[in-house]
């Protein structure tokens, strides 16, 4: 009889070994389903529950990637034989979707693989990436947590199964295969285009999006209803794709150089003057903060008799964010397609604004976006690098002073996560939204060491013979605090117009006469020719592809539209098409 009993309890131990594996396998699948999901619906606020009986094809696409992946990393419980190791691969997921979470609140993306790349560019922004953490980010972490704690309560039991490990993972596959196939129709569905697939260098069964059609289609986001997991395996992918890319340079066609050489003069730079050139990169500066009462210092700059003021200049920076934004206006080029040129193309010949003795003042580390290699290549003979702001600005008049006919000063002040806003005297209402009105107050700072910059303009006879420009790198808000903003303005009767992303431009220019206006909209590209023709270059040697804001003739017959600019741009840097031609 108790060898009955021993038998039965044999028995009984072994059947619950593999129902231990089973428990785990539910377990942690299950995690990491979860996540994905919360992934999701912390950025997208959606999750498409609905869907499964009003659009079948969308529920499926939606959840099947995210079942698939589930199972295909589930399969580690039964491969491996020391199951701790799953604790370590639940916390490079809750990592990859931390970071994820936190560049979707800046940039409202997911980190691709040139973001991927650029990774070096975090250093100097610690307290902003800190300011960006939600206490709900850590729900991840705690689902580790728990998962934990059951491995170690189950530690005794479970054992490695390799053949069923490896059925799972061969399921997972298929799983996998399918997901692909329902999320392609449903972006040719999308986009109405069926061209959209291409071979994946990191595996036979997954084929990703390619790079410009995960671009296309992003305004709504569903290349991101794969999986938060499935963006690092299109990051993966973009970097092979990007090796690749940098071993063969696109051709410049006939077609191509002619539309390059329409926008090409004689002038080089002449030393007609002792007239100079303040440009600000201000960071982040949208066109509805410029109002009296939180930009007194640029407004009144803007109601002089020798002003323009261009308030819809439309966004078109990239990858390489404020690094675009400076190239933007420094050379009159557009960014490339995929990466950002600070980093990939740092050592380029590029063209600059017509000024003999340039510097620029930074107020962050001369690392950041690799302004090291960047300020010389736009031509500016030093880069001098203070520790606040207000440096720059209260040093500038002396610096200009010292020989200098050229400042480029940049901003951070109004950088999230807007730590300024506290050396902000502005009053504002109390039911403002919080990211507004500290967006508002760092702009105000920013506004108020201008005040200051032109003061000492006027004190040393400078102003009258001095070109100032002030322009945004980028814009900043993405659509869901927008909506937030526009909200509370439609609520208390104020047209800001916040609804609007769009960068200003402001020069006041001895060569104008009167307050100059543009109202059409128009785009980063046009900075630079518009700084040209203020400097009296109409022929400069290279004019860029936009036009002169302070010109209604121009402006509203551009010989180049955004498109072919952007193009032609990418050909021409990648070619370095500058080499040859500025030395």
């Amino acid at each position: 009889m108790p060898s009955n009993d021993n038998a039965l309890m044999r028995d009984i131990i072994q059947i619950s070994e593999k129902k231990v594996n089973w428990i785990l396998f539910v377990v942690f699948a299950l995690v990491i389903f979860v996540e994905c999901c919360l992934a999701h619906y912390f950025s997208q606020h959606s999750i498409l529950i609905s869907s499964i009986w009003k659009q079948p094809l969308y529920f499926w696409a939606f959840y099947l990637p995210k079942i698939a992946i589930a199972a295909m990393l589930g399969s580690l419980v039964f491969l491996l034989k020391n199951k701790w190791w799953l604790i370590l691969v639940s916390l490079l997921i809750n990592v990859w979707i931390w970071a994820n979470m936190l560049y979707f609140r800046v940039y409202g993306g997911f980190i691709d693989g040139y973001v991927m790349m650029m990774a070096d560019n975090l250093k100097g922004f610690e307290s902003s990436i800190a300011a960006l953490i939600e206490v709900k980010d850590f729900v991840f972490f705690f689902m580790t947590l728990l998962l934990a704690i059951l491995i170690y309560l189950l530690r005794k039991w479970s054992k490695r199964e390799m053949k069923t490990g490896l059925i799972v993972f061969a399921i997972s596959c298929v799983l996998w295969a399918c997901a692909s196939n329902l999320n392609f129709h449903k972006y040719e569905l999308f986009t109405g285009h069926s061209n959209i697939r291409k071979i994946a260098p990191i595996s036979v069964f997954y084929n990703p999006l390619s790079y410009n059609t995960r671009t296309i289609i992003a305004g709504t986001a569903p290349v991101y209803d794969y999986s938060i997991l499935h963006m690092f395996l299109f990051a993966i992918d973009d970097i092979v794709e990007h090796t690749l890319l940098s071993l063969n340079k696109p051709d410049i066609t006939k077609e191509d150089l002619f539309l390059i050489q329409s926008r090409q003069g004689s002038q080089r730079y002449i030393e007609k003057n002792s007239d100079k050139l303040i440009l600000i990169l201000f960071e982040s500066l949208e066109d509805w903060v410029v109002q009296p009462e939180f930009m007194p210092n640029t407004y009144e700059l803007i109601r002089t008799n020798h002003s323009l003021h261009a308030h819809k200049l439309s966004k078109q920076t990239l990858a390489g964010g404020s690094a675009d934004g400076q190239m933007l206006v420094n050379t009159g080029l557009l960014p490339i397609n995929r990466g950002a040129v600070c980093f990939e193309y740092p050592f380029n010949s590029f063209p600059n604004l017509p000024k003999k003795h340039s510097a620029t003042l930074l107020p962050h580390p001369i690392d950041v976006w690799n302004q090291k290699c960047m300020s010389p290549a736009y031509g500016y003979d030093t880069t001098i690098v203070v520790k606040k702001e207000s440096e720059a600005f209260n040093n500038s008049v002396e610096v200009l002073k010292s020989g200098y006919d050229m400042l480029q000063i940049i901003t951070i002040a109004s950088h999230e996560p807007f730590n300024t806003a506290a050396e902000s005297n502005l009053s504002l209402p109390s039911d403002m939204p919080e990211m507004m009105a500290a967006y508002i107050k760092c702009v105000n700072v920013t506004d108020s060491y201008i005040g200051i910059m032109i003061d000492a303009l006027k004190q040393s006879q400078l102003f009258d013979s001095t070109t100032i420009v002030i322009t945004g790198d980028h814009t900043i808000f993405h659509k869901e605090r927008r909506d937030v903003f526009y909200s509370y303005c439609q609520l208390h009767g104020l047209k800001y117009g916040v609804e609007n992303a769009y960068c200003p431009l402001i020069v006041y220019s001895a060569a104008y006469e009167g307050r100059l206006q543009c109202d059409v909209e128009a785009y980063q590209m046009d900075v630079y020719p518009t700084i040209l023709r203020a400097l009296g270059y109409d022929d400069y040697y290279w004019k860029g592809f936009g036009v002169n804001l302070a010109d209604s003739a121009e402006y509203n017959h551009r010989a180049i539209n955004e498109k072919d600019a952007y193009r032609l741009s990418n050909l021409m840097i990648r070619n370095d098409y500058f080499k040859d031609s500025i030395h």
